[in-house]
């Protein structure tokens, strides 16, 4: 029987590159050049910050827990980002465009906006090309507009569970989604309920986005996984404002992604599609030999180095991710 495992390895980078180009198919209603223009619409029209910063407890534990490696599944809470982080869905990345949005408004502590909006107002299904798309020949089909509409409510319903935001009680046969807030990206104090969320102090330690992120598109192409690692190693690399170095010499062994991040194998692994991108560099070390207490050869890999590279985000990011993906399917179906 032959192994499965290469063949998993082109269908999943088959199945990317298939939605990939849903983003920007003009029959799925609403691409990613779309939401691009509606972020840059968003900046534009509000206060224009440097970066969109995030505060660092949303990424990283607040303080270091021991874990006994990648097999350790001893129930333990863990920082938002690693508890939002889904294969399909969109609570990680609505989350991140919530805090742009709330961080651009001029209007800070106002109400979130509404999932569909009415006439030339900008809902939250206006922030992301979803690539939806309708199954089998039924003569009943939902609008794509409110397929996109139960994906962005989907997130908001995982959002409300973890603390991250207020869904406001259904008034007048209103919904709950018409009346929301958002709250502190750090997650409920233990102990204490969630707080909404209030502008960040200059004390308070933080994660700096990229505008470029949100406005070219690399939000919408990214996988959860992607950004997840992504942020991880913005944190490692102190880059907390938009005027902060590059990270450079980076290493993240076990120990570290697991202790502050909660970061999994297959997200660090995720190093190889960002470096694809050219938003990370990595270099994998040298392999060293030495001898074992009982005088046998011992090779040992030194670990993992990164430099993080933002000046990739300036151009757009469909394209680019596209691209990248399918160099991938054809190297996997070479092999």
């Amino acid at each position: 029987m032959s192994d499965p495992g290469p063949r998993r390895v082109v269908d999943r980078l088959q199945t990317r590159v298939d939605h990939l180009n849903r983003l920007q198919d003009e029959e799925s209603g609403f691409v990613v050049d779309d939401a691009n223009t509606t972020f840059q619409t968003l900046y534009d029209e509000g206060r224009q910050p440097a970066s969109i910063l995030v505060r660092s407890s949303f990424v990283a534990r607040k303080k270091f827990l021991l874990i006994e490696g990648d097999r350790d599944k001893t129930p333990r809470p863990k920082p938002p980002a690693a508890d939002i982080v889904r294969s399909r869905g969109l609570a990680l990345r609505l989350e991140l465009a919530l805090l742009f949005v709330q961080q651009c408004s001029r209007k800070p502590g106002a109400r979130l906006r509404p999932v569909v909006a009415q006439g030339d107002e900008l809902g939250l299904i206006n922030l992301f090309a979803t690539g939806t798309r309708r199954k089998g020949a039924t003569s009943f089909r939902k609008q794509r507009s409110e397929m996109r509409a139960t994906q962005v409510r989907n997130a908001l319903d995982i959002l409300n569970r973890r603390g991250l935001v207020e869904l406001g009680p259904a008034l007048d046969h209103s919904s709950s989604y018409e009346r929301m807030w958002l709250r502190s990206e750090g997650g409920p104090a233990p102990g204490k309920d969630p707080s909404r969320y209030k502008e960040l102090t200059t004390a308070e330690p933080t994660v700096s986005l990229p505008i470029a992120f949100f406005t070219k598109g690399w939000i919408q192409v990214l996988s959860d996984s992607e950004i997840w690692n992504w942020l991880a190693f913005r944190h490692q690399g102190r880059m907390t404002a938009a005027d902060s170095p590059p990270g450079k010499d980076l290493a993240l062994p076990a120990v570290q992604r697991l202790g502050w991040y909660d970061l999994t194998r297959d997200a660090w692994d995720t190093h190889i599609m960002l470096d694809r991108l050219g938003l990370m560099t990595v270099n994998p070390g040298e392999v060293t030999t030495g001898l074992t207490a009982a005088g046998n050869q011992r090779f040992e890999r030194e670990p993992h180095q990164f430099d993080l590279d933002d000046s990739v985000l300036s151009k757009p990011g469909h394209p680019a991710v596209l691209a990248a993906v399918a160099a991938a399917l054809d190297e996997a179906h070479e092999k």
